[in-house]
């Protein structure tokens, strides 16, 4: 990284140089638009970037001039006193954009940025470095004419392929970590963002880069977040916090759950990274030890790339308990403890609403725990949590906490609340012998835990697809045998793809939370069906015939024990629902149980739960167990109890779908 920093320097260096000397040709506006104009005109078709012609340097010098002296803070412009005239620089690049100036830009960029091959001599790769850093000052050069739209516009029509061209631009340079990356990520992003066509063209262009040219967008975003972060901690530079403001707003196409590039960014490790990163601004005191007081309009930047960070680790927490692992694991409630100086900043920057148009970083994080929340079903993410929440405590942060952001530490006090209630039926499934062994046959299922401790019983993962646990390594042998052998690979694929299944031990806990929710809100449960078949007995329903009764609980959101997680619907109605569109083996698999519950006078409990992947539809909820229980409490004893109407009473039903949720491998690691 070091050599990395003494190299820009080198090239930042050899730019001067070069602009210093064109300025004592152009040491005016107008003499480079004249030579541009009268003299170069239009562009050769075809050129050595390793040894440009006389004509493609002049061509070159003209340019680099025009670019400082219309940008008024420039040192070459202070120099040449042409920053006073800065507007009308401007006016003169819109009114000959189309006849030279911008057909030499889109040279530049075209032949020299986006060629397949480096320059081979240092005097072409100087060259290439003037054409990256003098492209996007002239970029900005609308920002200065009086109609700004219609400037946009102007230099976007220079050619219907310049918005394309300028984003891979763009793309290459953030991926080679050229020094100009941040001036790239700014221009480009306010030309294709700030105009008639918005932000649709943007997007269109950034997944045309992606899938027709093979620019790995969401890689380079990925990697560009991990050295700007390696940057901090082996430097004594500071983060370029402008530029990486810019670079989130231009990436973010990548993080929508709806953009095609959101799986790969999600499988490059981008949850890891963007945690990396707002632990960094956050966290890490050098980051922003420049900046005094929280009341200062320098410390804006910071602000809005923690609140970016903030913002986008929240969508990818929208289907998969993955990333919220990812994130945890990351230190990401230990940044939410450690923001006071932003929190500070909420309260007293007053300028902040005027300029930072997305959400505060304190509602940011409130909906960020809502999200992990929701995942609580999950024991990967419970038992993250909790001990995040245990390591807060011990390290008295909560206190602060309440103090500088009192509606977020309410929040978090709600949600640690639900995770403990949680963990305490997690705690009751371990203690009472529930197994938790993924082979159909162990003796366990059998025959009770034969007299072992289930406090103290090992369970173990497949190691390939991490999806099954089992008790011993002789039931892990025996199911690689019978049947995991071939489902593993499907499982790894399927993983790849974020197309994923709850595992094993998710899917007990799942069941043991259903039997929990029965238990505790068994009167509501009955009066809600009760209500139910009052309003379906009579008139209408008495001539098609009386409806089927579902109980849908909805563990898809943070109180997912509460009597709100549950509703009464009737068994049509659940088929075509939007949750369940993906999945018409469920469908037939529900109406197969229903005819049997009908025959015993029970109706189905189905339990819906957070995906653990992107690959079923706009929906995020996965249809997870279904259980089976008396229609009316008559039908109940103080003896009864949920587990009766657990899956292994719908086993002639299931079938080989039960049997597939239990199968896995010879390779296994121990888990809690």
């Amino acid at each position: 990284m070091i050599q990395t920093v003494i190299a820009q320097w080198a090239a930042v260096e050899s730019v001067n140089t070069f602009l210093e000397n064109a300025a004592t040709r152009f040491n005016t506006p107008r003499k480079a638009i004249t030579i541009l104009r009268s003299q170069l005109r239009r562009p050769p078709s075809d050129v050595d970037i390793s040894n440009p012609s006389d004509e493609v340097y002049t061509a070159l010098q003209a340019l680099g001039c025009l670019a400082c002296y219309v940008t008024p803070a420039h040192p070459l412009a202070i120099r040449t006193r042409n920053h006073r005239d800065a507007s009308q620089t401007a006016s003169s690049i819109e009114s000959n954009w189309s006849s030279c100036v911008g057909l030499w830009v889109l040279f530049f960029i075209d032949k020299f940025l986006l060629a397949e091959t480096e320059p081979s001599t240092q005097y072409g790769q100087e060259l290439l470095d003037v054409i990256a850093y003098m492209i996007p000052l002239l970029f900005m050069y609308p920002a200065l004419c009086s109609d700004n739209v219609q400037a946009v516009e102007q230099l976007k029509s220079i050619s219907h392929e310049f918005p394309n061209i300028a984003t891979r631009a763009m793309l290459m340079l953030v991926e080679k970590y050229h020094f100009t990356w941040n001036s790239w990520c700014s221009s480009v992003g306010s030309v294709q963002l700030y105009g008639i066509s918005g932000s649709e063209s943007f997007t269109a262009a950034m997944l045309e880069a992606a899938f027709t040219y093979g620019h790995n967008v969401s890689l380079i975003y990925v990697r560009h977040i991990h050295r700007e972060c390696q940057r901090a901690h082996t430097t004594s530079e500071i983060m370029d916090f402008a530029g990486m403001r810019c670079l989130m707003l231009s990436f973010t196409t990548c993080i929508h759950p709806d953009s095609p590039l959101y799986i790969p960014f999600i499988l490059n490790g981008g949850v890891r990274k963007l945690t990396d990163l707002l632990t960094t601004v956050i966290r890490r005191r050098k980051s922003i030890r420049h900046i005094q007081s929280t009341t200062s309009s320098n410390f804006e930047d910071p602000y809005v790339v923690a609140a970016l960070a903030a913002s986008q680790l929240g969508m990818t927490f929208s289907r998969s308990p993955r990333s919220v692992c990812d994130a945890l694991e990351g230190g990401l409630i230990s940044a939410i403890f450690k923001a006071n100086r932003f929190y500070d900043y909420e309260k007293f920057g007053s300028y902040l609403s005027n300029s930072h148009h997305g959400e505060m970083l304190s509602e940011s994080f409130k909906n960020i725990l809502e999200r992990i929340a929701m995942f609580l079903v999950y024991p990967s993410v419970l038992h993250r949590f909790l001990n995040a929440a245990e390591k807060m405590t011990r390290e008295g942060l909560e206190e602060a906490l309440a103090v500088k952001s009192q509606p977020l530490f309410k929040t978090w006090r709600g949600y640690v609340e639900i995770a403990h209630d949680a963990h305490r039926v997690y705690r009751r499934m371990k203690t009472k012998g529930t197994s938790r062994c993924g082979y159909g046959k162990c003796p366990m299922h059998v025959k009770g835990q034969l007299g072992r401790n289930p406090e103290v019983i090992r369970y173990f993962r497949c190691t390939a697809c991490k999806s099954i646990t089992y008790c011993s390594r002789e039931c892990a042998k025996n199911c690689w045998k019978e049947s995991h052998k071939e489902q593993c690979q499907r499982l790894i694929e399927d993983s790849k793809t974020e197309r994923g299944h709850p595992a094993h031990v998710d899917t007990i806990f799942h069941n043991e939370l259903r039997r929990t929710f029965i238990r505790r809100h068994k009167e509501q449960i009955y009066g809600a069906l009760t209500r139910f078949f009052q309003q379906n007995t009579s008139g209408f329903w008495e001539i098609i015939g009386i409806p089927r009764a579902v109980i849908v609980l909805d563990f898809c959101r943070p109180a997912f024990l509460s009597i709100e997680a549950m509703s009464v619907m009737n068994l049509e109605q659940l088929l075509k629902d939007k949750r369940l569109q993906n999945f018409s083996e469920r469908v037939d698999f529900l109406r197969k149980v229903d005819k049997a519950a009908l025959r015993e006078n029970k109706v189905i409990v189905m339990t819906f739960v957070p995906t653990v992947g992107s690959g079923y539809g706009e929906d995020t909820s996965w249809p997870g167990s279904v259980d089976v229980i008396p229609a009316s409490s008559s039908l109940t004893s103080n003896a009864d109890d949920d587990s009766e109407y657990s899956d292994s009473h719908l086993s002639d039903f299931e079938g080989s779908e039960e049997r597939a949720t239990n199968e896995r491998t010879m390779q296994t690691e121990e888990v809690d």
